[in-house]
């Protein structure tokens, strides 16, 4: 896309091919507005013969007061909602994240700086068993 051009801004075209090559799905749309989609009946080359468009995903509209939350979606402001069954390292379940979410900005930056000074301590008492072990002894991850 150019600002000179007369094709439509953030236009997306692409296809859906099936493993010989041939095209089984026509995409079209913009990437911040709409995209829709159509099968292609027959083809000739890069000409298609498609059925009717199908809109397969429209835009959501902002959400109120959207200026607050740095114009987030609605699927973006859930994204670090706390779920069941996540891996134990994902960052949804750091204490300090929460009290972010929580807006609770003091506490989190006082649990951030203590989760970072605990991890600090960890990696001097790793660098200090490796060291008295020799240059020759092997990093093991799980501190064994």
């Amino acid at each position: 896309y150019s600002y000179f051009s007369r094709e439509t801004p953030r236009r997306v075209t692409g296809g859906v091919f099936s493993p010989d090559g041939s095209p089984k799905y026509e995409l079209q749309g913009t990437w911040d507005n709409s995209m829709s989609c159509a099968e292609v009946l027959s083809s000739d080359g890069d000409n298609w013969d498609t059925a009717e468009q199908l809109t397969r995903w429209v835009k959501n509209a902002p959400l109120e007061n959207s200026d607050k939350v740095y114009h987030f979606t609605s699927m973006a402001c859930t994204l670090n909602e706390p779920e069941e069954g996540v891996a134990p390292t994902d960052a949804r379940n750091r204490p300090d994240q929460r009290l972010m979410e929580e807006q609770n900005y003091p506490a989190a930056n006082t649990m951030k700086v203590k989760l970072e000074e605990a991890q600090r301590t960890r990696r001097r008492a790793r660098e200090s068993k490796i060291a008295a072990e020799g240059s020759s002894a092997k990093y093991e991850p799980n501190g064994s």
